[in-house]
């Protein structure tokens, strides 16, 4: 049986080999997901892939497409190699380099999930939009204030539309002596942008 043997996002955090990599939880990860908007057949590439959570559920989602997860810290390409065969995907390739000087390389996307940039977006954005001639929508993911000030303020300048900035906060409930409390995780921005046409 597959480790996750259902047709949904939203794999619980548990499932994954974590480390001390920081990972998108998995309500985020849902959110992401839809943003997205993908596609059984699409071509998607996960630049700054961490612990490989989102690129699973990516090529899970995709099983006829591709998923290109793109990773430069060498533990968390460890973990993204570990998470793709924990749960058996086949249609994703793990490149360990640092975009986006890699992404030249790579078959154009039809979705690009940014879930790190190490603070190059604007090389990252504007690489995308020479590199990639047809229609494509981005998910950007950041978890501060001055990401997203960065985000919004290159999307704009680079020309992209349709951009979208929604700030999530998730608390989980837990059990504290006889009764369950909140525990928030920490607020997280998603942003969604298109260049082309119709994605």
């Amino acid at each position: 049986m597959r480790l996750w043997p259902f047709t949904v996002p939203g794999i619980p955090d548990e499932l994954f080999a974590k480390g001390t990599v920081p990972m998108t939880k998995a309500e985020v990860r849902c959110l992401v997901l839809s943003q997205a908007r993908l596609s059984r057949h699409h071509c998607i590439w996960d630049v700054g892939s961490g612990t490989g959570s989102v690129s699973v559920e990516a090529a899970l989602l995709a099983p006829e497409g591709r998923v290109f997860a793109v990773e430069r810290d060498p533990s968390a390409t460890d973990l993204t190699r570990e998470n793709l065969i924990r749960f058996g995907v086949e249609n994703a390739t793990l490149i360990h380099d640092e975009a986006p000087g890699c992404l030249r390389e790579l078959p154009p996307a039809d979705r690009v999930i940014l879930s790190g940039t190490g603070g190059r977006q604007r090389e990252i954005l504007a690489a995308l939009c020479s590199l990639i001639n047809t229609p494509f929508r981005v998910v950007a993911v950041t978890v501060t204030a001055d990401g997203v000030g960065r985000f919004l303020e290159v999307f704009e300048e680079s020309g992209y539309r349709n951009i979208q900035a929604t700030m999530v906060t998730i608390a989980r409930s837990e059990p504290v002596g006889p009764v369950k409390l909140w525990r928030g995780l920490n607020p997280v921005t998603i942003i969604s942008a298109e260049r082309g046409g119709e994605t």
